[in-house]
């Protein structure tokens, strides 16, 4: 992340996956929060992550929203 005023920059090291593909990034309107594609949780579907970036630029640990049921088998 960079800040277009000062070119400051601060990576994402909490929110970024090792090896996973992470897409389709957008900020919440007050930019503390941030939500993405990824299929870090088992490689095959692509789950929204939230993750919250503080005042000083550096992101928490992102999370899924709990799901109702734990399992789920999407119709083909």
């Amino acid at each position: 992340m960079i800040d277009l005023s000062t070119g400051e920059h601060h990576p994402l090291e909490q929110a970024n996956s090792a090896g996973a593909t992470d897409s389709y990034h957008s900020w919440s309107s007050n930019s503390r929060w941030i939500v993405f594609g990824s299929r870090r949780t088992d490689g095959l579907y692509t789950r929204p992550y939230i993750a919250y970036i503080d005042t000083t630029g550096n992101s928490a640990k992102p999370f899924l929203l709990p799901k109702k049921t734990r399992s789920f088998t999407p119709a083909l």
